[in-house]
């Protein structure tokens, strides 16, 4: 992907970066891209979305060990942000922290060979802030990968949902910790969280956490998870039709990254996703 500047974007006039506080700043743009390469020229980076509609690709490179970002939205602003892990080359601590007042949606495919700890920390502060995190992760040789996910609900009327979806292969081993807060007097919110794992051997394991916790009555909220193995029956249904184990497992694993796909509206984006997953799963 780019290498070069580290922010790339259709429009170079639309946004200003401070370097001293690695402070990026997008103030009064509409449907517009913009391309972060995370690497060792970027640890940390506060983000400030502004009176603005766009998205955001971060790809990172490279040896990667932490990196923390802020991000503020306010409430005229909508964010979709995406993250991809395929080409870091050593296990990396991820965290996040999110103001929204607004919408955000936050997706993440992790394809890397690398232990990775994510952490993702969002706050709802205004009354019909919309959040949604959905992740895809591809786990396998001897990866440990821990996904966190704290969803606090902290005013009336605002909406989080989490979708937390893991592949095992070989060795590997996945927990999905996913929790939603909702405080007192934040009433009529709404939450739900689902995750899943599909362990494809007997060697690799998942665990999934799905975690309420609820200080006000008038809310929504629900909750599932399961972790298990391929369908066999889709598995024989694909062979029927000709295809290799090989190929029946490859096409049932893609089928666990359509809620990534489905939620990315921008093309260039679901371009870039669908090139990533090939080159990974085949």
């Amino acid at each position: 992907m780019l290498n070069n500047p580290v922010f790339v974007t259709s429009n170079s006039n639309i946004s200003s970066y401070n370097k001293k506080t690695h402070t990026l700043t997008i103030k009064n743009v509409n449907n517009d891209t913009y391309f972060i390469n995370i690497d060792n020229n970027i640890k940390t980076l506060h983000l400030k979305i502004i009176n603005s509609n766009i998205n955001i690709i971060e790809n990172y490179l490279g040896n990667i060990t932490n990196c923390s970002f802020t991000i503020d939205i306010d409430n005229n602003s909508s964010l979709n942000r995406c993250s991809i892990l395929v080409d870091n080359t050593t296990q990396s601590k991820i965290f996040r922290n999110v103001n929204n007042n607004g919408q955000y949606i936050s997706m993440q495919i992790d394809l890397t060979d690398n232990n990775i700890y994510n952490q993702e920390n969002i706050y709802l502060l205004s009354e019909n802030a919309y959040t949604l995190v959905t992740n895809g992760i591809y786990a396998f040789n001897k990866n440990i990968k821990n996904y966190q996910t704290n969803l606090n609900h902290l005013v009336p009327n605002c909406i989080s949902k989490a979708q937390i979806f893991a592949v095992n292969n070989d060795f590997a081993h996945v927990n999905i910790s996913t929790d939603a807060y909702i405080k007192n007097k934040a009433a009529k919110t709404k939450t739900t969280q689902e995750g899943r794992i599909i362990n494809l051997k007997d060697t690799c394991s998942g665990i999934v956490f799905p975690n309420l916790h609820i200080d006000e009555n008038d809310v929504e909220a629900s909750h599932s998870c399961s972790v298990g193995s391929l369908n066999q029956e889709h598995i024989y249904y694909l062979q029927s039709r000709g295809l290799s184990l090989k190929q029946a497992q490859n096409v049932l694993i893609r089928g666990y990254f359509n809620p990534i796909l489905e939620n990315i509206i921008d093309e260039t984006i679901k371009n870039e996703i669908t090139k990533v997953l090939t080159k990974r799963i085949g």
